[in-house]
């Protein structure tokens, strides 16, 4: 599903002129709807003590204020450049196991200063 944005050129409340921009999103997921596999996603969060866990969510929406964001239906936002690393898609779940992991195994290593 593509999202876009679209603002005029207007001039700010002091007289600086503000460009006009478009942007486009292509998002995986199609958001509000809770049938199907097609809003389900995986994602990577913090847990009470630190450990990296994952947990199945729902994309609810997805909205532009200066970054594109995905909503989770438990409130949270991720951005939507972190799609393929704390946000997966439904069959990714082997991915973000691994990557889960791989993360948490990384926090483990102590470094010795000499």
């Amino acid at each position: 599903m593509i999202f876009t944005s679209h603002k005029d050129a207007t001039t700010d409340y002091d007289g600086t002129p503000i460009k006009e921009w478009n942007t486009e999103f292509d998002c995986p997921f199609v958001p509000g709807s809770y049938n199907g596999t097609s809003s389900v996603c995986w994602a990577i969060y913090k847990g009470l003590f630190g450990k990296l866990k994952i947990r199945q969510c729902y994309v609810m929406s997805v909205k532009f204020t200066n970054c594109w964001l995905l909503c989770m239906d438990n409130g949270w936002e991720y951005f939507s450049d972190r799609i393929g690393t704390e946000v997966f898609e439904y069959d990714d779940l082997d991915k973000a196991i691994h990557i889960c992991e791989e993360k948490n195994r990384m926090r483990k290593v102590k470094i010795k200063r000499l």
